[in-house]
C-alpha cells in the first residue's frame, strides 16, 4: 500500500459497526458526505450526564477529525481524575480485534521467512498446541479446527459449552488449565458462528508457539508460566511499537491516567479496578488502551503497511477476522461494515442485597465506509434506555451523513 498515515497523536483499535442502508430519496445511499462534527455532537448528546465518564475519537480520511471526553475517569471518592481521550481503560473484548491483527502480522512475517506453505489461516491449529495436551475430536489432526475458524468463532466452542453440564462448565476457562480442558473437550470445525472467549484466548499459546517453532524469534519454551508474558511482549513488538504506541498490557497503573469502572447510579459510589498479570493477559480481553490509542491503531491497520499489508488487510476485512456482531458486513476496506464491542461486569459476590452486576464498562471500535473510524469508551453502567457504544456509534455515523 505504501501510504503514509496522516493522523496526528492518535492511537486506535478497530470495530466496525453494521447498520442498514435505506435506498431511494433521502436514504443513506443518497448522502455521500460525512460530517465528523455531527457524529461528535450525537455522541455527546447521548452520553453527557448519563454515565460516569466517556471518551471518543473519530477519524475521517486518514485524519483525526474529532476527539473528546466527559466526566470522571475516577470519581472524587477515588481521588478525582477527569476522563480524557488519553485515559487508558480496560477495553474488554475489543482486545480480540487487536489479537487478530497481531496474528496476521506474525503470520505474514513467518511466511516471508519460511515460505507460503509453512502456515496459513486455514491450517489446523493442532501442531501448535502444547505437547502433552489431549486433543479432542475436532482439534486433533490436519482436519481439525483452523486459525481462521477460531478468529471468526466458527470452531463450535460456543455450542459445545452451551451443551455442557453446569459442573463441566466450571472446568472451562481462559487460563492454561481451562484452555487445556477446552481442547480436550473438542471442537466442531466450520460450525455456525457462536461467540466464545476461548476462541481468542487460545492465541495466548498458539501465537508464541508458532513464533518459536518458525524461528521468527528466539524464545524459551512456551509453558503455563511463560505463555502470557511472551504473548504480551511480542504483541507490543508486532503491533504497538511499529505504530508509536507505548507499551500496552493488562495491568492497571494506579499512578497513571487509567480509569476505574463504576455503577453509575447504584448504592456504591467507589469504583473497581481491572488489573491482570501478564500471565493471564490474552487475546480475548484485558488490554488497557485509550480512545486516542485505539484510533491510531485503527488508522494504521486500515491505511499503512506498518502492521498489515494489503493481502492481510483483505483477509481481515473480507473474512471478518477479529470482528463480531449481528449484521456485520464484510468486504474490502472501503465498503465493509465491521465492528466489535466490549463489555465487562462486576457482581457483589455473595451479597443478596445486590444480586445483579453493579459495575460495568462498555467499549466499541468502528470502521465504516467513507474512510471513517471511531472509538467510544464508557467506564460505567448504562441507565435504562441508554444505548451501548456500538449502537450509538452506528446511529451517530448515520446522523453524520449529509447530502453532497
Amino acid at each position: 500500500m505504501n501510504r503514509i498515515v496522516r493522523i496526528f497523536g492518535l492511537v486506535g483499535l478497530v470495530l466496525l459497526a453494521a447498520c442498514s442502508t435505506p435506498k431511494g430519496p433521502g436514504g443513506l445511499a443518497d448522502k455521500t458526505s460525512f460530517d465528523p462534527a455531527l457524529m461528535e455532537a450525537y455522541l455527546r448528546d447521548t452520553y453527557e450526564g448519563r454515565v460516569v465518564g466517556f471518551s471518543y475519537a473519530i477519524n475521517h480520511d486518514q485524519l483525526l477529525a474529532r476527539v473528546g471526553a466527559w466526566g470522571y475517569a475516577r470519581r472524587p471518592e477515588d481521588g478525582g481524575l477527569a476522563m480524557t481521550p488519553e485515559t487508558r481503560m480496560h477495553v474488554a473484548s475489543v482486545s480480540k480485534n487487536v489479537n487478530a491483527v497481531y496474528f496476521l502480522n506474525v503470520l505474514r512475517q513467518i511466511r516471508e521467512l519460511k515460505g507460503a506453505g509453512y502456515a496459513g489461516l486455514d491450517d489446523a491449529v493442532s501442531p501448535w498446541l502444547p505437547d502433552g495436551w489431549v486433543q479432542g475430536m475436532g482439534f486433533a489432526g490436519p482436519g481439525g479446527v483452523t486459525f481462521a475458524q477460531l478468529l471468526t468463532h466458527r470452531s463450535g466452542l460456543g455450542q459445545l459449552f452451551d451443551a455442557m453440564s453446569e459442573q463441566d462448565q466450571k472446568s472451562w476457562g481462559n487460563d492454561w488449565a481451562g484452555l487445556e480442558f477446552v481442547v480436550a473437550n473438542g471442537a466442531i470445525p466450520g460450525a455456525e458462528p457462536a461467540y466464545k472467549n476461548a476462541n481468542h484466548a487460545l492465541f495466548r499459546i498458539l501465537t508464541p508457539q508458532l513464533i518459536r517453532a518458525s524461528g521468527l524469534r528466539n524464545l524459551v519454551e512456551v509453558t503455563e508460566a511463560t505463555a502470557g508474558p511472551i504473548y504480551v511482549e511480542l504483541l507490543n513488538q508486532f503491533v504497538f511499537a511499529p505504530i508509536g504506541i507505548a507499551r500496552v498490557d493488562c495491568r492497571f497503573d494506579r499512578a497513571g491516567n487509567y480509569a476505574y469502572y463504576y455503577d453509575h447510579d447504584g448504592p456504591r459510589t467507589k469504583g473497581f479496578v481491572f488489573d491482570r498479570s501478564d500471565q493471564d493477559c490474552g487475546g480475548h480481553a484485558g488490554l488497557q488502551l485509550s480512545a486516542l490509542e485505539l484510533a491510531r491503531y485503527l488508522a494504521y491497520v486500515r491505511y499503512s503497511d506498518a502492521v498489515l499489508d494489503d493481502a492481510a488487510r483483505a483477509e481481515m476485512y473480507g473474512r471478518g477476522l477479529g470482528w463480531w456482531g449481528e449484521g456485520v458486513v464484510t468486504g474490502d476496506a472501503a465498503s465493509a461494515r465491521l465492528y466489535h464491542g466490549g463489555d465487562w461486569y462486576t457482581w457483589y459476590d455473595g451479597k443478596e442485597e445486590y444480586p445483579e452486576h453493579v459495575a460495568e464498562l462498555h467499549t466499541c471500535v468502528l470502521a465504516f465506509p467513507r474512510k471513517v473510524e471511531a472509538v467510544l469508551l464508557i467506564n460505567s453502567s448504562l441507565p435504562a434506555g441508554t444505548p451501548k457504544p456500538c449502537d450509538a456509534l452506528v446511529a451517530a455515523y448515520e446522523a453524520a451523513l449529509v447530502a453532497p
